[in-house]
């Protein structure tokens, strides 16, 4: 069974990128972010109920997919619309929430919004990048789940990633 390592964080923290350099890196499976495709789709408008269709579609992928090699990295999962829910909508998703405790990662790495951000037609909170880090930050806390924080810029942020992977499955 692969390690399944989840790359989440608020948004233009470099997830993506992180996700698949270290995907190559290890010769893993990546997993990609379903919310950018189905937001495509529906020209970036969605309701409560697409939120919680994008993360409980998200975990089946981060479960089901055909998986290569040892690692699996996930470019995010549905903490990701748990926390999309209550932050747009004022709703506690129990489903999501349900979803998200039944399929912790063997490690989070935590994007912090260190990078500069930028603009794309799907991002909505350029101004509040810290608050929403911290919202991660606890709720991973809250449930114990093993994590890393990744900050820096360039090689900076990869170097990183790529010494906590090591110190939590290389020791």
């Amino acid at each position: 069974m692969p390690i399944k390592i989840v790359v989440t964080g608020p948004e233009s923290t470099g997830k993506t990128t992180l996700c698949t350099r270290l995907s190559e890196f290890y010769k893993g499976t990546m997993i990609p972010e379903f919310s950018r495709a189905y937001l495509h789709k529906t020209g970036g408008k969605y309701e409560l109920k697409d939120v919680e269709t994008i993360g409980l579609t998200q975990e089946f992928q981060n479960k089901n997919l055909e998986l290569e090699g040892q690692f699996v990295f996930c470019d995010t999962d549905s903490l990701t619309a748990y926390i999309w829910a209550k932050e747009k909508f004022k709703f506690d998703s129990q489903i999501l929430r349900n979803e998200w405790q039944k399929n912790l990662p063997d490690l989070y790495l935590l994007c912090y919004p260190d990078l500069k951000w930028e603009y794309d037609d799907l991002r909505e909170s350029e101004d509040d990048l810290e608050r929403l880090f911290g919202l991660y930050y606890s709720h991973i806390i809250q449930f114990r789940a093993k994590y890393a924080i990744i900050s820096g810029v360039g090689r900076v942020r990869m170097n990183n990633a790529l010494f906590m992977i090591s110190q939590s499955f290389y020791k």
